[in-house]
């Protein structure tokens, strides 16, 4: 008897001592936009908080990991509908901190860098949850040049732009709470072109989003899957190019990219964002390619609009004139 008691001790002190064993495929180390997480197994309980985060873990076949979504400004695309619908929970805009604690994410995916701004979600009154506060430790400002440090009790990266001392939102807007969340062991990504830092942003090109794809891919352990889509992404521009080149009589249509309607003011898809791109891809010419460097300039002038597009391309509709 003495002698199965020492050999179940043991046993448990063998189990208790041993490592955990690693998912197959991890661990795998991102770096985006300046910070790093390294993760350990496929994140299982993941939140969108743009409709652009929300399609490309769509395209990747991702649902049955997303326990939810926000902000989706647009109807989903008809192959991605069914998938959609599948997910549990949607949010009309960046969830609650009282909402994000009810699905205890371990994984945040943003398309523009609001998504994480202390502004827009009081992270740091999330952060303080008990099921998070035993995980945290003190992050690291990346970019000490840009301020001196937050007041204590604010999220800790701060990143370019002018702070009004007298303007505690506006002070809130240039606080990204990254570093805090994956201190806290949630995982976050935001696409590349809108970085915290202005420094680190890039122009939105393919090789950008195939790198955001594969980043992604990478995460979840599915790295096939982003090659099919790259793959896809790449024969689609290429059948284009060679109609194109097939039929040399035919003028390439004048594009008008119009994004939406702020009261009387038109928004339009500029020279270096995701429009600009897809009508250079498709062999269109972009006519408000040289307005302003925003990838969504405001001034449709006469000097646009008398370009006389032969299209009218809303993100709501397409519209041929």
């Amino acid at each position: 008897m003495m002698m199965l008691v020492q050999i179940a001790a043991t046993v448990l002190l063998l189990a208790t001592a041993a490592p955990a064993i690693a998912q197959k495929g991890y661990p795998v180390t991102i770096n985006n936009c300046g910070l790093k997480y390294t993760y350990t197994s496929t994140p299982s309980r993941v939140v969108t908080l743009h409709q652009g985060a929300t399609e490309v873990m769509l395209a990747l076949g991702l649902e049955e990991y997303m326990s939810a979504t926000a902000y989706i400004d647009d109807a989903i695309h008809r192959r991605w509908r069914t998938a959609y619908r599948s997910i549990n929970t949607t949010f009309r805009t960046i969830p609650s901190p009282q909402a994000l604690e009810a699905i205890q994410p371990d994984f945040l995916y943003a398309a523009y860098r609001s998504g994480f701004t202390q502004s827009s979600l009081n992270y740091p009154e999330w952060l303080k949850d008990p099921f998070l506060s035993h995980k945290l430790s003190p992050p690291t400002n990346l970019y000490p040049s840009a301020f001196p440090g937050p007041p204590k009790g604010n999220c800790t990266l701060q990143y370019n732009g002018t702070r009004d001392s007298s303007c505690l939102r506006c002070f809130q807007q240039l606080l990204s709470c990254r570093p805090d969340l994956q201190s806290a062991e949630i995982g976050t990504f935001l696409q590349e072109t809108y970085c915290e830092d202005a420094q680190l942003r890039v122009a939105g090109t393919l090789d950008v989003l195939y790198k955001e794809l594969r980043n992604i891919a990478d995460i979840f352990n599915v790295p096939s899957r982003a090659e099919q889509v790259i793959a896809n992404i790449s024969a689609d521009f290429a059948l284009v190019k060679t109609l194109l080149s097939q039929n040399k009589n035919i003028q390439p249509f004048k594009v008008l990219w119009l994004d939406s309607w702020d009261n009387d003011t038109p928004f339009v898809g500029a020279c270096c964002g995701s429009p600009a791109l897809i009508m250079q891809e498709a062999g269109m010419v972009n006519i408000a390619a040289n307005v302003g460097l925003d990838t969504r300039a405001t001034d449709v002038s006469e000097e646009v609009t008398g370009d006389d597009p032969r299209t009218m391309w809303s993100e709501k509709s397409l519209e041929v004139h």
